[in-house]
């Protein structure tokens, strides 16, 4: 093609080579070569600069000089337009990216919307294109092929973000979360030569309280109705607070599967809701809530069970070792972290009063409260069920309604309650 334009040149410059003999050399010459910006503006749609056109107007035009080397670099300038610096390193930012881009496809399957890779431009509005993609890239971090995998697909992004606010569902995962740190720090602990076994029923009897928590702890409560710790006999079992398997099965209708403890004593065997043992305290607190409530849904408006221990302690007799009776040592470090997960419990789920069942509790939440700064929240207590306490063997029903009653409490146990 070069020698085509060659030949065209020259026959033309023969067939004009008189006109241009009788004309001086300060008035005639070339039509002027178009420089390199000038090129570069045309190709992209850039009107010329009336006071750049005017300079070189300005100027005696050079005499025409055709020449084999002059023709070559003429017909070179005029077909290939030159690009600036900055256009120029737009332009190898994008080959970079189409480069890295179609790499990465071939391996490891990036998302969607990067296996999409522009082809190399020519035109002025696909330059500006590529122009916007690099300054884009530029002033963003760039996307390892990891964290392409890792982005959401379409049918994930309508899903709810991870992140949630304190809503139903997130307080009760929440909730547990608190459960869980607590019984990994307090099964750390050591507890002296008199306990020989530690039971944790939110771990081995976790699907049973996993499924007590998801249905009845959706949404904050008013009151936390706060137990002591586990019994072997109720949430030993069950992994319900106060949990009597009766109850449990057939009136809040929990589920699920247990297995065994770390360490399990051959008197304290653990067989989940097909236990056939009971609690006094269970059948006596839960036998009370019934009554109040009629239905766990009105139960749970605005009641929760919490217990202040998530595990209990045996000797190796099979007896039961409560908090209270632990060396002071001990004691003072399970309260330590006790007394944190309690008020992180209270913040969670919004409670306005706290029910002590039993003396220790009822002292423990006035501890923790008052360490933690909170002097809004009411604490009250309510006679433990135990048929070891006397007074509980003499009426306790009686003794635990006029305590709610006294407390201004009563009504959030039943239907329908005048909430303030």
């Amino acid at each position: 093609m070069l020698n085509k334009v060659l030949s065209s040149l020259v026959l033309l410059h023969g067939r004009h080579g008189a006109s241009h003999q009788g004309r001086t050399a300060t008035t005639m010459g070339p039509k002027r070569q178009k420089t390199t910006d000038e090129n570069h503006a045309v190709l992209c749609g850039i009107p010329e600069d009336s006071s750049s056109t005017h300079q070189h107007a300005a100027h005696t035009p050079a005499p025409l000089i055709l020449s084999h080397t002059s023709i070559t670099k003429g017909y070179q300038e005029n077909s290939t337009p030159q690009l600036t610096v900055e256009q120029t390193e737009h332009s190898c930012a994008a080959s970079t990216l189409r480069e890295r881009l179609q790499a990465t496809a071939q391996t490891e399957q990036p998302h969607a919307a990067f296996s999409l890779i522009p082809k190399p431009q020519t035109t002025a509005e696909e330059r500006e294109q590529l122009h916007a993609v690099s300054l884009f890239l530029s002033s963003k971090p760039q996307t390892t092929a990891e964290q392409i995998e890792q982005l959401p697909t379409a049918d994930q992004t309508e899903q709810p973000p991870l992140s949630l606010p304190a809503t139903q569902t997130s307080i009760a995962t929440q909730y547990l979360d608190i459960e869980r740190r607590l019984c990994g720090k307090l099964v750390s602990l050591p507890y002296g030569e008199a306990v020989q076994y530690v039971y944790n029923p939110v771990d081995y009897a976790w699907e049973i309280h996993r499924d007590f928590v998801l249905k009845f702890c959706q949404g904050r409560k008013k009151v936390l109705l706060l137990g002591m710790n586990p019994g072997p006999w109720g949430m030993g079992q069950t992994g319900v607070p106060f949990g009597h398997v009766g109850y449990a099965k057939e009136w809040l209708g929990v589920t699920g599967r247990v297995t065994r403890p770390a360490q399990e004593h051959p008197k304290r065997p653990v067989t989940g809701l097909e236990c056939g043992r009971s609690e006094v305290s269970g059948e006596r607190m839960w036998g009370l809530l019934k009554e109040l409530s009629g239905t766990p849904d009105v139960l749970f408006t605005h009641i929760f069970i919490h217990n202040y221990c998530p595990l209990f302690f045996l000797k190796d007799s099979a007896k039961n070792v409560t908090p209270p009776e632990l060396k002071v040592k001990q004691r003072s470090a399970l309260e330590e972290e006790c007394d944190r997960a309690l008020v992180e419990v209270v913040h969670l789920l919004g409670v306005q009063c706290v029910v002590g069942v039993g003396k220790y509790a009822t002292d423990r939440t006035k501890v923790a409260l008052r360490q933690a700064g909170i002097e809004d929240v009411q604490v009250s207590t309510l006679m433990h069920p135990s048929p070891v306490n006397p007074a509980a063997n003499k009426g306790w029903r009686d003794i635990a309604i006029r305590q709610l009653t006294e407390s201004s409490l009563l009504h959030y146990f039943q239907p329908h309650p005048t909430v303030t």
